[in-house]
């Protein structure tokens, strides 16, 4: 029986609270919701259960815990512009998006098009499954990972999953149109039946997804278009619509594994909660694990991330929870009775870096999640691609960098380097131009 250590538990609130709101203050915008949602995040997953499972780990978790704060902040901090500058800067920026006559109109349908359309591949192949548009099944844990194997051994169905990935940029450009043009109803539409189709592709949705695509949502209705800031009642609506989904969470639980499900109590509901605060239970065992694995391997797996033909990337880098499910049941990946543990993000820390260097996984982290931020906020156009992240980004303290990250690099990659070779294009066009000119303007003076 595990008891909670109030003293533990009372000790990295007020540290947290107090570094975390004292610089959240000097944050504008949507780096405030990257920022809140991430330490919270990280105390849910690995701070609050520490209290109660793994009270000898308190000093690291309180080192981990600020580091990331105070560089996640130092990253993310910009010189406070002129009001009046960015609503101008924002009005140029986005002109091109408002704009019906766009070139680039028809160039986004298009790819929201094919974005959709790579969805009802799934539904062909490797069997028909049409049917299932009207006539969904149940959500099953059973069967997943021979899902997702079948997936990326299929040539057409991996080649449908990259699409997917690059065309997610495209997707959220015109969800961003609708919300600048004040068509949110139409937007929230394509957002349901993207996540409709997202559940049929693989038959399965994850408690986590259902409480992201929540607060999505919840961002692409109430978030300012210019500065995409929420307010506090927004963050304080998101807190009670999880709370209040608990039983609906808890009969979930059940539910995907197979099992019939009558009543759900309130305290049924806790015990779901009460799983996702266990995680810094394996601690111990992350220690043990640092002993067999590479840092090295966790770095080699961003290089190889975007390259397609590296289909199964556990055979040259590092997959975190993979190895660490492994270690912890004995079971290989795909075997019978496998099924995925998480380590959550401190876990992770200690996997790759050991007990003693844990604290350089919140450094990188910090410097890819304000990165990641100011990126996309110089990039106006994906301004509800920006709200999404900073939804998902909720999961990284539960789920690990690696999933996130995955999904951050394959989806940006493809887009960033067209739009920058486009742009560099363009610009060395212009020059062209212009010399011409003056040379031309020269040769008539003489």
């Amino acid at each position: 029986m595990y008891e909670v250590d109030f003293f533990a538990l009372l000790t990295m609130i007020i540290v947290n609270s107090f570094c975390a709101m004292f610089l959240y203050r000097k944050l504008q915008g949507i780096k405030k919701v990257y920022f809140l949602l991430s330490v919270i995040s990280i105390f849910i997953y690995s701070g609050f259960g520490v209290s109660f499972f793994a009270h000898d780990f308190l000093a690291q978790y309180i080192i981990f815990s600020t580091v990331y704060i105070f560089t996640l902040f130092i990253v993310m901090k910009d010189k406070k512009k002129n009001a009046i500058q960015v609503a101008t800067d924002f009005k140029i920026e986005t002109s091109i998006l408002v704009s019906k006559k766009s070139r680039f109109t028809w160039l986004i349908n298009v790819g929201t098009f094919l974005f959709l359309l790579t969805y009802i591949v799934y539904l062909f192949i490797p069997e028909l499954r049409l049917s299932q548009l009207w006539n969904p099944p149940s959500s099953l844990l059973i069967g997943k990972f021979e899902r997702m194997d079948l997936q990326q051994s299929h040539v057409i169905l991996n080649l449908a999953s990259t699409l997917k990935t690059v065309l997610l940029p495209i997707f959220m450009i015109k969800l961003y149109v609708w919300k600048l043009r004040g068509k949110i109803v139409r937007g929230l539409s394509f957002i349901l039946l993207w996540l409709y189709l997202e559940y049929l592709s693989i038959l399965y949705i994850g408690r986590y997804e259902m409480v992201v695509a929540m607060i999505f949502i919840v961002f692409y209705i109430f978030a300012d278009n210019q500065t995409l800031s929420l307010k506090k009642k927004h963050f304080i609506m998101i807190g009670v619509s999880i709370i209040a989904s608990l039983p609906l969470l808890a009969s979930y639980q059940f539910s995907r594994l197979g099992a019939n499900v009558g009543d759900i109590s309130f305290a049924d509901s806790l015990r779901v909660l009460s799983s996702e605060i266990s995680f810094p239970k394996y601690y111990a065992v992350a220690r043990d694990i640092a002993d067999i694995v590479s840092p090295g391997k966790y770095f080699l797996w961003f290089l190889v991330l975007p390259i397609p033909f590296f289909s199964d990337k556990s055979s040259v880098s590092l997959l975190v929870n993979r190895v660490f499910s492994e270690y912890v049941l004995g079971i290989e990946y795909g075997a019978k009775g496998y099924y995925v543990l998480l380590p959550s993000i401190l876990g992770e820390a200690i996997i790759i870096y050991n007990e003693y260097f844990y604290w350089i996984h919140a450094i990188f982290l910090a410097v890819l999640v304000g990165s990641l931020c100011k990126l996309l906020w110089n990039n106006r156009e994906l301004g509800v691609l920006n709200l999404y992240f900073s939804a998902r980004i909720v999961a990284i303290g539960r789920g690990g960098s690696q999933g996130f990250f995955g999904l951050v690099i394959n989806s940006l990659i493809v887009y960033l380097l067209i739009k920058y070779m486009v742009k560099g294009l363009r610009i060395r066009r212009l020059n062209t131009i212009t010399i011409r000119r003056i040379r031309k303007n020269s040769n008539l003076g003489v």
